[in-house]
């Protein structure tokens, strides 16, 4: 843990000497009285920005023969590097506005501040490539990308002779074409991750509420009632169905139904799950077809599959139902079924979410299942009444 909070203050180091050095380098050339031939201040930064980003690739690495020592060292370097910045930073802008202009910085394959940096990036490239690829792990594409800009723009700033020639202003505009890029794709990953946070906790929060919602329930019949409103209500499905089977696996029972008054005729119906008549039937639609598959089953031709007839006057042209298989231990229990008057609805979040419920919620499904033949029993006593 330590060692990745290093990497992490190390690479920060590197982001502010860059940005910072900058910033000093165009104060330094406002307040003097004649343009300067040299940027000594950049070149400086780029340098120490470098040596920063190469030491914190090997931040987060263990060394063996220092396991015990690493962590110590680690801080040790972390600290140095983080005070020692802005202390040599004000120092050496302090000297140059005192002394003025201390000559012609040296350019072309002559400066060692531009090799060197370009030296160290490419180290660091590589070294972190080399480390992503042994852990198999997808981290950090954004500021690889910001560092093989920067060393473009060392290598550009290497090949240039004079200040303002065309190697120094393509030097100048690739350095700051990678930043505008890397800041744009940051925002946009944080966007995306807070979205992500945010959709991961509305998920934890609907799954405990689902929890809450069934402690306590007194019958069977009222743990499935309440699981398919709250799964309803959680993700603002317009229907929402549960089938489980029997011992025999050869019939599906609707069991429970949350929504519109014209669906719920079809509580306590049974319906085959395989059939030799070829003519469309419940045996053809996306509900037993999860059942015999296992899998997750995703249904957009509302008025052509079968299933739909007696939701008609619900169903929309843009609709969309999701049938999810409910398993335990390789046996098949029954399918929960949802359906979105809007098929934009169904989004992938929303089906991990049904996934994660349907996995919390098969113990308590199997446990219902074997009080099935006195359920539909009972339902269908209380539709002829």
């Amino acid at each position: 843990m330590l060692g990745r909070r290093i990497k992490d203050l190390l690479e920060s180091v590197g982001f502010i000497s860059v940005a910072s050095s900058a910033c000093l380098q165009v104060v330094l050339d406002s307040v003097r009285e004649s343009a300067s031939v040299g940027e000594e201040l950049l070149s400086w930064g780029m340098v120490y920005a470098t040596a920063a980003f190469c030491m914190s690739i090997f931040a987060n690495k263990s060394w063996k023969p220092f396991r015990a020592l690493l962590p110590s060292l680690q801080l040790a370097i972390g600290v140095i590097a983080t005070l020692a910045f802005p202390a040599l930073a004000v120092q050496k802008l302090a000297g140059l506005l005192t002394v003025g202009e201390t000559g012609a910085e040296k350019y072309g394959l002559g400066s060692l501040t531009a090799l060197g940096s370009f030296g160290l990036l490419a180290t660091t490239l590589v070294a972190g490539n080399k480390i992503q690829a042994s852990r198999a792990v997808k981290d950090g594409e954004l500021k690889r990308s910001l560092l093989s800009g920067l060393a473009l723009a060392m290598l550009g700033r290497a090949m240039s002779y004079e200040r303002f020639d065309a190697w120094w202003m393509s030097s100048h505009l690739v350095f700051f074409a990678s930043w505008i890029v890397f800041l744009i794709d940051t925002a946009i990953d944080d966007a995306i991750r807070h979205k992500e946070a945010l959709e991961n906790a509305a998920e934890s929060e609907a799954l405990h509420q689902i929890s809450w919602a069934l402690v306590g329930v007194q019958s069977p019949m009222e743990l499935l009632n309440i699981l398919v409103a709250t799964v309803r209500e959680s993700v603002g499905a317009e229907i929402v169905t549960m089938y489980l089977t029997d011992e025999t696996e050869e019939v599906l029972h609707t069991a429970a139904i949350s929504g519109p008054d014209i669906c719920l005729r079809s509580l306590g119906s049974t319906y085959p799950v395989s059939s030799t008549d070829r003519r469309p039937g419940f045996h053809s639609g996306h509900t037993a077809r999860a059942f015999l598959s296992k899998e997750v089953q995703v249904a957009d031709d509302i008025f052509v599959d079968v299933e739909f007839v007696p939701w008609r006057l619900v169903a929309r042209a843009d609709g969309r139902a999701i049938s999810l298989p409910i398993v335990h231990k390789d046996k098949r229990l029954g399918v929960l079924n949802v359906y979105f008057s809007d098929r934009r609805d169904a989004t992938e979040q929303r089906l991990r979410f049904l996934k994660t419920v349907v996995a919390a919620v098969t113990p308590s499904v199997e446990m219902v299942q074997s009080s099935i033949p006195g359920l539909m029993k009972r339902q269908s006593e209380r539709r002829a009444a």
